[in-house]
């Protein structure tokens, strides 16, 4: 099982929220704990505010991982190389790059990658 190299896993509660994210740019794992394990189920990344799109998660998964990033190209990167190492994750498709921004897959595998 590949490692998320995220922070967590945190209850996903928006009091666990308002203790450790602020309005940062950030890549995201959800899901639940099996034991020790996390198992992701879902990938995700915030542009502007994880904190509230975290918070609009609260009630759809128990835990959540996160690394917060100074820039949105860094955070497609981590959420791209997440969808490509956990593919029983539930997200519809490969990750969007950031709106106005031109970036590729960074996993050379990866169709997007050209």
């Amino acid at each position: 099982m590949a490692n998320s190299g995220l922070l967590g896993p945190y209850p996903l509660t928006a009091a666990e929220i308002d203790q450790r994210i602020d309005t940062s740019i950030a890549a995201f794992a959800l899901g639940r704990k099996d034991g020790r394990k996390f198992l992701v189920q879902h990938i995700g990344r915030a542009d502007k505010d994880a904190s509230a799109a975290l918070k609009s998660l609260v009630g759809d998964y128990d835990y959540f991982k996160y690394r917060t990033y100074v820039s949105t190209r860094r955070a497609y990167a981590k959420e791209c190389k997440l969808f490509h190492d956990f593919p029983s994750a539930n997200n519809a498709g490969h990750p969007e790059p950031p709106p106005g921004i031109r970036v590729k897959c960074p996993v050379a595998t990866c169709r997007l990658a050209d």
